[in-house]
């Protein structure tokens, strides 16, 4: 049994999690980590994903999926913000710039919230007033319309992407104007 074992051995912490005993958690290095990615995500060409085909030299077909860049995007957007939870839930009343960044994600959170709303009900049209025999091959094909969600095979859906993608911009905008607000950049002064 390995409780009657009294021969434990204590790690170092530091070695364990790869730190060094000069660097301390710093939320700022966090925060930025997932700004970088998120910025990179940003920097690639915004394309839905796809299967690729090809044909190995024996004759296989080997389907490997290429990722949707614009959703990666997206969700790195969303851990930033997840990041910066603490920061965008702290009251910084005596800051106007502060209040003003919360009031742009909120409004452009709202903005695509409405916009997934019009969609949904314009799928719902397309579904609805489509004729009988055109409606039985779209179910047929998986092309069905459920209430308060988007068919991933609609056109909607991919709208929805392109309005989350310029939403996404728009908060990762504000997030880095409130990184700057709450002195993320400030130089430390160097003690020897």
């Amino acid at each position: 049994m390995a409780a009657d074992n009294d021969d434990y051995e204590v790690m170092d912490v530091d070695a364990y999690i790869g730190g060094e005993k000069d660097k301390a958690f710093s939320h700022q290095l966090l925060v930025m980590a997932a700004m970088r990615r998120a910025l990179d995500s940003g920097n690639k060409e915004m394309r839905q994903g796809y299967w690729n085909e090809k044909a190995d030299r024996f004759g296989n077909k080997i389907r490997t999926y290429i990722p949707d860049t614009r959703l990666e995007f997206i969700n790195s957007v969303e851990m930033v913000e997840i990041n910066m939870a603490g920061d965008l839930h702290f009251d910084n009343d005596e800051d106007p710039n502060a209040k003003d960044i919360k009031k742009n994600i909120q409004s452009a959170k709202d903005h695509l919230e409405e916009v997934y709303k019009d969609l949904c009900e314009l799928e719902k049209k397309d579904f609805d007033e489509a004729p009988p025999v055109l409606k039985k091959q779209r179910v047929s094909k998986g092309l069905y319309h459920r209430e308060g969600s988007l068919n991933k095979n609609y056109h909607y859906y991919q709208e929805y992407i392109e309005e989350q993608v310029q939403a996404a911009k728009d908060i990762l905008k504000e997030l880095v104007k409130l990184t700057h607000v709450l002195g993320f950049y400030q130089q430390e002064s160097l003690e020897n």
